[in-house]
């Protein structure tokens, strides 16, 4: 398993060391948010992966759900169109830092881009099918390399594990056929879930069970594909300095804790490349 942390700081405004101080280790990935009520800056990236002593190299872009809400909820041709512009927008955010040689494609050739979707918004599948196609069909420097992925809440269940939760699912499970002649850019690349965050795992060195965690099948036809569970957001500072009253969390840094599942590579290998 890989650690990494997300935030919605400049990277370059965190103190690193307050973080390894507590951790123990430095990070070897960051989330940013590329887009839609976000900044990011040309300097960051690179300013974070020296003062982590080169360990910080990888990032994995984030499309922000600031004011977004209306527009992921929209629904028909207005819903396409809104997913078609956004994915566009962050498409050429990153761009931007590859052209500028901030950030790199990974040896892999692909990159994973989440779509933030937050508690309570109803992704709506014609958002999603515009955004989730655009990406695929997205040319940087003459590759197709942007996978869409889906930052969402897990709700648990009677039996104590966590499912996808039912506003996400609907909106995939719909995809297919609503769009029959875009099924494979519809389809879900990934997901990287929010929950749990519990109290325990606030300290340094969580014991994480991904077991809890119950496999997403998006249905296309009379088949289903199973959407990998990637990342797990398993601590943040409202939950664990607010709730839980863990002062030290994180050295006082505003970071959101993450692990990459080492059961599938291309939770850490399609992520961009701070060079």
């Amino acid at each position: 398993m890989a650690f990494g942390v997300d935030t919605a700081d400049y990277l370059s405004d965190i103190n690193w060391a307050n973080l390894k101080n507590w951790k123990g280790e430095y990070p070897n990935f960051a989330g940013r948010y590329f887009y839609a009520g976000y900044g990011w800056s040309l300097s960051e990236f690179a300013t974070a992966k020296q003062d982590t002593n080169g360990m910080l190299n990888k990032i994995h872009p984030i499309q922000g759900a600031v004011g977004n809400k209306s527009r992921l909820e929209a629904t028909g041709s207005t819903g396409y169109k809104y997913g078609v512009e956004d994915a566009n927008a962050i498409a050429k955010e990153i761009e931007t830092a590859v052209v500028n040689n901030k950030l790199q494609i990974p040896p892999s050739g692909f990159v994973n881009v989440y779509l933030d979707v937050e508690t309570g918004v109803a992704l709506s599948t014609d958002y999603w099918a515009g955004w989730a196609y655009t990406l695929w069909h997205y040319n940087l420097n003459g590759q197709l390399p942007f996978f869409a992925c889906i930052y969402a809440q897990y709700v648990r269940q009677s039996d104590g594990t966590y499912s996808l939760n039912q506003l996400v699912k609907s909106a995939l499970d719909a995809a297919c056929e609503k769009y029959p002649d875009k099924t494979t850019e519809v389809t879900c690349d990934g997901l990287w879930t929010a929950h749990p965050q519990l109290c325990s795992n606030c300290i340094a060195d969580p014991t994480l069970d991904w077991t809890k965690f119950n496999e997403y099948n998006q249905p296309c036809g009379s088949s289903s594909t199973l959407v990998p569970l990637l990342m797990w957001q398993y601590a943040t500072p409202p939950t664990c300095v607010d709730y839980c009253k863990d002062s030290s969390y994180a050295g006082g840094e505003n970071l959101d804790m993450d692990e990459t599942n080492d059961a599938y590579s291309k939770a850490l290998n399609y992520m961009l490349v701070i060079p």
